[in-house]
């Protein structure tokens, strides 16, 4: 099965969002069009580890179906955050999961850094309608190819309607979970 890779995934209670990693892939554009509109049928995969709030998760490790040509949308990389109805992520904890439903809501939103910079134990928070979710610049992609003076990165925020849950792997190997 092919897979494309996109960075992390971050949750807020029962919403979910990833993390596209920005690159020179962000002057591509939105390529993958209708693949990633509403109405689109997505799976997403990754390993869930505890964001730096209560009930928060970020889901690390993310691959995509269908396969992109890009992790850009149309505001900047492609980030998730789910209509989990009835799940509740805290039993996943470590382990691989796939998620998978119809995309009901498309946005605009950003990823800030917070006090500190983007490094050496500093942190992020990934704005999500009604809740941020605050995490380590690594499980965010938020990486060394960003300027340190640099404090916000756009982002395209899709709202992913959880139909199917399943877990793939009881763990989450070559993941390595927040600090």
């Amino acid at each position: 099965m092919n897979m494309s890779r996109i960075s992390p995934l971050a949750v807020g209670l029962a919403f979910l969002s990833t993390v596209g990693v920005v690159s020179s892939a962000a002057a591509q554009g939105n390529v993958d069009g209708q693949k990633y509109d509403k109405g689109a049928i997505v799976t997403v995969q990754g390993c869930v580890v505890e964001g730096e709030g209560k009930d928060t998760y970020v889901f690390t490790g993310v691959k995509e179906w269908p396969v992109a040509n890009s992790p850009m949308g149309i505001y900047g990389p492609r980030h998730y955050w789910f209509d989990m109805g009835p799940h509740d992520f805290t039993s996943f904890i470590g382990q691989t999961i796939q998620l998978k439903g119809p995309i009901t809501e498309l946005k605009e939103s950003e990823i800030e850094r917070e006090p500190g910079g983007w490094h050496d134990g500093s942190s992020v928070a990934i704005e999500l309608p009604g809740r941020d979710v605050h995490t380590t610049p690594g499980n965010a992609g938020v990486g060394l190819q960003h300027r340190p003076d640099r404090m916000d990165v756009k982002i395209t925020l899709l709202k992913l309607k959880v139909e199917e849950l399943i877990v793939v792997l009881k763990t989450c190997l070559g993941e390595r979970p927040k600090p």
